[in-house]
């Protein structure tokens, strides 16, 4: 991968603040956010569970992750693989990425106001080998091998077009950077037969 979300630690900031809050309709979403550019996503919205604004990254820092309690950050160099990645600390928003289950309906809502419909159909789970290395190999959780370099594991996730990642890190023994978990989503209209992998 070419780049790590930062981290910042559980205690730092609380984790439930975005649970708390009452989660409207999409037309009620959609009607509170500020209008963008046509083709630039605005907001991130999946029904009963989550409504948030997308933050773009800064021109050339990639690594860049909001530490806003109610957004999500759009990974540029998805963008240029043909994929739609979103980034977001495992205590804020990236928490409730854990309770996405195969079926769960995502939505992508743009600045002119329309939106795109994609339908999760797998996650995936890494351990960092190395876990305070930005240049870590990883392993696939339950799977002895093969290892994936951040370059492998990157164009793994990210290099397939028209695809919705969500990313967000998992924390062991009190280590942040310990692995990467994904949800991966598709457009309604090519959702597969049936998942690959997911993981409970």
């Amino acid at each position: 991968m070419h780049s790590q979300p930062q981290h910042i630690r559980l205690d730092e900031a609380p984790s439930d603040d975005i649970k708390s809050m009452p989660i409207p309709t999409l037309s009620e979403f959609i009607a509170s956010l500020e209008g963008g550019d046509q083709g630039q996503v605005i907001g991130l919205y999946i029904p009963k569970m989550l409504a948030v604004r997308v933050v773009q990254q800064p021109i050339n820092n990639p690594a860049f992750v909001s530490n806003m309690a109610d957004a999500v950050t759009q990974f540029k160099l998805a963008d240029l693989y043909g994929s739609k990645g979103f980034l977001v600390h495992y205590n804020r928003v990236g928490k409730q990425f854990f309770d996405l289950k195969q079926g769960h309906q995502i939505f992508l809502i743009y600045g002119n106001g329309e939106y795109r419909k994609f339908i999760v159909h797998e996650s995936l789970r890494f351990q960092a080998l190395t876990p305070d290395s930005p240049y870590s190999s990883f392993r696939e959780l339950g799977h002895l091998k093969p290892r994936y370099s951040t370059v492998e594991l990157f164009n793994w996730v990210y290099g397939k077009r028209d695809r919705l990642i969500l990313q967000t890190c998992i924390e062991v023994d009190s280590n942040p950077n310990w692995g990467r978990y994904f949800i991966v989503a598709t457009p309604q209209s090519d959702l597969p037969k049936s998942s690959i992998r997911f993981q409970e």
